[in-house]
């Protein structure tokens, strides 16, 4: 009976050992969560891997991106940050991220610096020309916007969304012509809101 026992009390011990997971594992999991849209769960697996790793860079920089999908973004801005300050090899993908919390935030002047970081890093990373168009928009620098606009569409020009943005503010630049051709465009390229914008503004 003593030895039944033993016997019992080590598989329970195999087991519970067994089941404890590493904080790699927590952020794989995390990983395949933000892959698939999942971004409370992939928050709280990402959490669970600092839990057990708080040093652990790729995990902060993971919640700081899920964060940001929930609109949490002061939240986000603090779990860049941390990221950076344990990896600063983490900056290609931080300083974007940062941006839009900052823009999010309307601290718009550091959102443009931070967009400036992260396009000297990547410069045909065309999101980041249209993310700082957004805030050069609300800085009221239509120009600058119109001009990271057309590096974006110079680097995906088969992004019909692009051309919607660009159309858009063609057209608030009262630029209608030029405008309908990049609406027309963006339809052309399977943007599904474009036929409403044209029909808004060509007619």
């Amino acid at each position: 009976m003593k030895n039944l026992k033993l016997l019992l009390l080590s598989v329970l011990l195999l087991s519970i050992f067994s089941c404890k997971r590493s904080a790699e594992s927590y952020y794989k999991e995390a990983a395949d969560s933000i892959h698939a849209g999942n971004f409370r769960i992939a928050e709280h697996l990402c959490t669970k891997a600092i839990e057990l790793k708080p040093d652990y860079a790729f995990a902060y920089a993971g919640r700081g991106m899920t964060r940001l999908a929930l609109h949490n973004y002061s939240s986000s801005l603090s779990d860049y940050e941390k990221a950076l300050s344990l990896d600063p090899n983490l900056k290609k993908n931080a300083y974007s991220g940062m941006a839009c919390d900052k823009h999010s935030l309307k601290d718009y002047p550091g959102a443009l610096q931070l967009f400036g970081k992260a396009i000297s890093i990547e410069p045909k990373n065309a999101g980041n020309y249209a993310e700082r168009a957004l805030t050069k928009i609300a800085m009221n620098d239509l120009q600058g916007a119109l001009n990271d606009y057309n590096e974006a569409i110079n680097l995906s020009p088969n992004y019909g969304y692009y051309y919607l943005s660009r159309g858009l503010l063609k057209n608030d630049m009262k630029d209608k012509n030029n405008a309908c051709i990049d609406l027309k465009k963006a339809r052309q390229l399977g943007d599904k809101s474009a036929e409403g914008w044209m029909y808004g503004i060509c007619n």
